[in-house]
């Protein structure tokens, strides 16, 4: 089995099919939680009434596309390493767009469609999305294309077609949910489902020789723990593995650059993409 063609497998049959959408192999890892039932945001945060209540819910929303991974994993120089893809009432809205919901589907098959990005989440057509949000604001890509642009003398959404195509995220647990839901944090690998070990594996016999051929960098953001296991010791920040020294902190745009201590994956992530002063 490998990541790319068994989440390319699996996304075959939910072109038209309904969830809940999971890897055959995951099965028995997740047969404690009951099938989603949510089929609109409206529907969604009704069901939820209490939105705080939802904020330490371990419920997986299966009814809802995975997302392992984001981006062209075998030509991405910049490779971000998260948690999983965590959960907003409005994710539902995949329902209510057919064209969201391809984007999606493409991006599990490692499709290059014309009109959209691979990275769904900067594509600027999607900006209603929370993902959208996530990325482009609260990890602050939006503040590196609007630097990058500036730098290069390109428009900004040249500047962004240039980064979807060079940036990658992969997930340690590719299922929705608002909190890690199995608490694989705290448990031993022997007890992850197989999709964990995929993501894995990927990192360690092909993300890992780009970063040794000095095609890319890895950034550790979240889960460094479970990342670990799949890095060699040996990889630190000089040969182009960064570790996050505040997991909590999604940004990857320094609020000061001059200070390195304050974001080391922002910083080395402005550095690889050569616009540093």
């Amino acid at each position: 089995m490998s990541l790319l063609s068994e989440w390319s497998r699996a996304s075959e049959q939910w072109n038209t099919g309904a969830g809940p959408y999971f890897l055959e192999a995951d099965a028995r890892f997740l047969e404690n939680y009951k099938p989603g039932k949510y089929n609109s945001k409206d529907e969604a945060r009704s069901a939820l009434g209490c939105w705080e209540k939802e904020k330490k819910s371990k419920r997986l929303h299966l009814e809802l596309l995975p997302i392992p991974f984001m981006g062209d994993l075998l030509n991405a120089s910049i490779y971000v390493l998260m948690d999983n893809p965590g959960y907003n009432p409005c994710d539902h809205l995949e329902f209510e767009s057919p064209t969201f919901r391809q984007a999606l589907l493409a991006n599990l098959k490692q499709e290059r469609l014309d009109g959209f990005q691979l990275f769904p989440y900067l594509d600027l057509q999607f900006s209603w999305h929370p993902g959208f949000n996530y990325w482009d604001k609260k990890a602050g890509l939006g503040k590196i294309i609007s630097t990058m642009a500036k730098k290069r003398g390109i428009s900004e959404a040249e500047a962004r077609a240039y980064l979807c195509d060079r940036f990658g995220v992969i997930q340690t647990f590719p299922y929705h949910s608002r909190v890690d839901g199995l608490n694989l944090k705290e448990s031993k690998p022997d007890s992850w489902p197989p999709s964990v070990s995929l993501a894995g594996e990927f990192v360690k016999d092909t993300v890992v020789q780009r970063v040794k051929d000095k095609q890319a960098i890895v950034l550790l953001i979240r889960c460094i723990r479970i990342w670990n296991k799949y890095l060699p010791d040996g990889l630190k920040e000089e040969h182009g593995v960064i570790r996050s020294k505040s997991p909590r902190n999604v940004s990857l745009n320094p609020a000061n650059p001059e200070d390195p201590s304050k974001n080391p994956c922002g910083r080395a992530m402005l550095r690889h993409l050569s616009i540093m002063t």
